[in-house]
């Protein structure tokens, strides 16, 4: 899962969700400064990474790819599930994604919580180019994927040639996403019933 899908994995709260964003950003046992509600998502970010990457429906998109862009695969389809989230956001949230977007980007740079020094350099284009808003075209993820093969110092055809692996069965894979993400968010809803009495009370 990209940046988009653990914010709304996240919930409602823009506290939370800036949590759900977080970890991406920040090492295990770097978190004490954190609240209890971000700490939560921290953890539960990490959770969801674990059951995607070894959810049968994504090991089997990986297996969709070619040698060699297949090690590329996982990042890959980080990115291309943000698109099928916000090409079929109505499907899943009542809030419009321009909605839920704003709100966003209005406590990112409003937020009072430090943020890691990766975060505040790329936050400012993030915003100015909605960035989350712009998986709902699939030149959003076509962009994103050229943008980090480009950060590559090996490697940036082999993933490149993997747009072509999802052209060719750019149906089946988002046939496998819709199977995969509800599970997906019943796993974050009830992980999170979990972790919220996991949490120290000196942390609340």
């Amino acid at each position: 899962m990209n940046y988009l899908a653990h914010i709304f994995l996240a919930g409602e709260n823009p506290e939370a969700q800036l949590g759900g964003m977080l970890g991406d950003f920040i090492k295990p046992g770097s978190e004490p400064q954190y609240s209890a509600v971000i700490l939560q998502e921290i953890r539960l970010h990490r959770m969801i990474d674990t059951f995607t990457d070894s959810h049968a429906e994504v090991m089997s998109a990986k297996r969709r790819f070619k040698k060699g862009s297949r090690r590329f695969s996982g990042i890959i389809l980080d990115l291309l599930y943000d698109h099928f989230l916000a090409s079929k956001w109505n499907n899943y949230s009542e809030v419009s994604l321009g909605e839920f977007t704003r709100k966003f980007y209005r406590y990112l740079k409003t937020t009072e919580f430090p943020l890691p020094e990766r975060l505040q350099v790329i936050a400012p284009e993030l915003i100015r180019l909605d960035w989350l808003g712009s998986y709902a075209e699939y030149e959003g993820f076509v962009r994103s994927v050229h943008g980090l093969a480009q950060r590559l110092s090996k490697g940036r055809e082999e993933m490149v040639a993997g747009l072509d692996e999802v052209q060719d069965c750019f149906s089946t894979l988002q046939s496998g996403f819709e199977q995969f993400f509800p599970e997906l968010q019943f796993f974050a809803q009830s992980q999170r019933s979990q972790l919220a009495h996991q949490i120290p009370s000196e942390e609340r």
